[in-house]
């Protein structure tokens, strides 16, 4: 077993003490944040796919908030890239909350900005899994981060999202 932690200097820009603990657990890694107050399980498992390729994969719970959405798609990204894995599954089946219609636009934006300054071509497909209100009917957040050219699907079953990982 291997324990780790890894201090995160404050933030300049919004003067807020930003500090995550990280626990190495064999293929289980939690992270806890003590800004964002969210815990995320981030996992690298086998996906049922023809190919057998691997992806990261993240559960996240708790309640909803911009800042909280944000740190989760920079955390996949940058889980994605130390693992040098090209296909990431969010699930947020376990947040709760509702999200403000302009917030889908704000988080996915971000999405697209941070993919494509340190991604660009290394992450090629993001599944999100969840459900209703956090999942937007008319998939609105999935919209904005495709027309901005970022290869993502927002799904309402696992199984689905993880056929769409591996087509």
């Amino acid at each position: 077993m291997r324990l780790a932690r890894c201090f995160v200097s404050p933030n300049p820009v919004d003067k807020q003490k930003r500090v995550t603990t990280i626990h190495e657990l064999g293929a289980i890694t939690k992270y806890h944040n003590t800004y964002t107050e969210w815990k995320i399980q981030i996992r690298n498992l086998k996906l049922k796919s023809p190919l057998e390729e691997d992806c990261v994969v993240l559960f996240a719970n708790g309640g909803y908030s911009l800042i909280k959405a944000n740190h989760l798609f920079k955390l996949a990204i940058d889980k994605g890239l130390s693992q040098q894995k090209s296909k990431i599954l969010i699930d947020v089946n376990s947040i709760t909350g509702t999200i403000p219609f302009m917030d889908r636009f704000r988080f996915s934006e971000y999405l697209a900005n941070y993919k494509i300054a340190h991604a660009l071509g290394k992450i090629n497909r993001i599944a999100v899994v969840g459900q209703e209100p956090i999942v937007h009917k008319e998939r609105f957040g999935e919209t904005v981060a495709v027309n901005r050219g970022i290869n993502v699907r927002v799904f309402t079953d696992k199984d689905q999202a993880s056929i769409w990982l591996y087509q």
